[in-house]
């Protein structure tokens, strides 16, 4: 067995239907703007700062005070938000736009969304890590046969997506059928994430799924028998310091790493060579959090080109966490008339007569672990670890110990692009 790390993340989109003849007060015609939105003010990005810039900026919103763990995928979060944009219209599509930095053409966020995938798909081909990205849209199986076909080939051509049909007057069976999909595409780490009253209250409805599951062995695993009780502290701005007792992985490799004023930053990288694990350890955390910017990440990232001898300390840790309305968050940032029922315009979606929709649920899972088992591993690393006492030399080692709260991404080094990212507060304490 080698030293993994699994991380599965989900987001799903629900877009509550209204068929005009069914409820007009609701399925009023769009308002159109008197000036038509400028597009040129639109600073287009390409698809890795785009989702780089949507890690920081959802992480402002997300984040809070009250000390809880987080973790999300700004990559399945932007991928899903690529697909309905690519459906939107008007000032809707603007809005969309004008946030994520998307190009105004349809055809070529494609093109870019295409192009990562495909890189994505090369580097799993290499069976040196695992990650799996897929999309899928879910409808009723009579506005299935009412998508534009523009819309439909779209998705199915640069997303890779696939096309199911359901019964929705049945939310037991179309909830069964989607939450199965999403277990067979996360390796059964994320369960249930469409309940039936959900369906039950859109009614007929639309529904954009992204799943992402990865999983890879270090490129140095630890040693299992050097993993020993440590103390984690979870609070040290208190008059008594509060800690955990936790499993802590430990060991003494060539890493890149790179100490600045109040903080640590490391970069562990995976068996598979364009993937790295950053861990960022502030002095203190809150302090810290105005510096977790894109600017700096590029810098950091800039930065962390050398490897030097570091003694690290990781604990083993998982993490399940849920955003359950990102709706509340993208409106914070500016997107506002996709999820107005009277305002929002996708257009692109569905033909002439078509079903009028708005996004109504904005919903994301993701799951995280970090732990190290096996001996193949840990005899690769033994030579390297001989539990020995550090002489006069050694004691120039600098010590990289994450004893408390610390961030981490999973990213794609060729474009610097955050898979993942994650805050641990209080790692759970787990045993295999």
């Amino acid at each position: 067995m080698k030293r993994i790390i699994y991380v599965v993340t989900v987001i799903i989109l629900l877009f509550a239907v209204f068929g005009c003849a069914k409820n007009k007060e609701v399925a009023t015609e769009i308002q159109k703007e008197d000036v038509a939105p400028d597009k040129s003010k639109i600073e287009v990005l390409d698809v890795a700062t785009q989702n780089n810039h949507l890690a920081f900026e959802l992480f402002k919103q997300v984040d809070n005070a009250g000390g809880e763990n987080i973790v999300f995928s700004p990559y399945s979060i932007n991928s899903a938000l690529a697909m309905a944009y690519t459906g939107a219209a008007g000032n809707t599509a603007y809005e969309i736009a004008s946030v994520m930095g998307y190009p105004t053409e349809a055809m070529e966020l494609g093109e870019q969304f295409e192009k990562s995938l495909n890189n994505m798909k090369e580097l799993s081909n290499r069976k040196n890590a695992r990650l799996d990205i897929a999309n899928a849209l879910f409808d009723s199986d009579q506005n299935l046969k009412r998508l534009l076909p523009t819309y439909s080939k779209y998705l199915q051509h640069f997303y890779g997506s696939e096309l199911h049909g359901l019964d929705f007057s049945k939310p037991a069976e179309a909830a069964g059928t989607i939450n199965k999909w999403v277990e067979k595409n996360t390796e059964s780490r994320i369960k249930n994430i469409v309940q039936p009253d959900q369906i039950a209250r859109k009614g007929d409805g639309l529904i954009l799924v992204n799943t992402i599951y990865f999983k890879s062995p270090w490129r140095a695993p630890f040693l299992e028998s050097n993993t020993k009780p440590m103390r984690f502290y979870i609070d040290t701005n208190g008059k008594e310091e509060k800690y955990i007792v936790t499993s802590m992985m430990q060991q003494k490799e060539r890493y890149a790493y790179l100490s600045q004023d109040g903080v640590q930053i490391l970069e562990m990288p995976f068996e598979e060579q364009e993937l790295s694990m950053i861990f960022i350890l502030p002095e203190n955390m809150d302090r810290f959090a105005p510096e977790l910017t894109l600017k700096n990440y590029e810098s950091w990232m800039s930065e962390l080109n050398k490897r030097q001898m570091v003694q690290v300390y990781v604990p083993r840790f998982k993490l399940e966490e849920s955003l359950d309305d990102l709706t509340r968050e993208f409106k914070a940032l500016g997107v506002k008339d996709a999820f107005a029922a009277d305002k929002a315009d996708f257009s692109g979606i569905y033909q002439p007569g078509g079903a009028r929709i708005y996004i109504s649920d904005f919903v994301h899972k993701a799951f995280l672990e970090v732990s190290e088992e096996g001996a193949e591993a840990a005899a690769a690393t033994q030579i390297g670890f001989a539990k020995t006492s550090l002489d006069v030399q050694d004691q120039e080692i600098p010590v990289f110990k994450l004893d408390r709260p610390f961030y981490s991404f999973i990213v794609h080094k060729p474009t610097q692009e955050i898979l993942f990212l994650a805050k641990i507060m209080q790692p759970e304490v787990f045993e295999n």
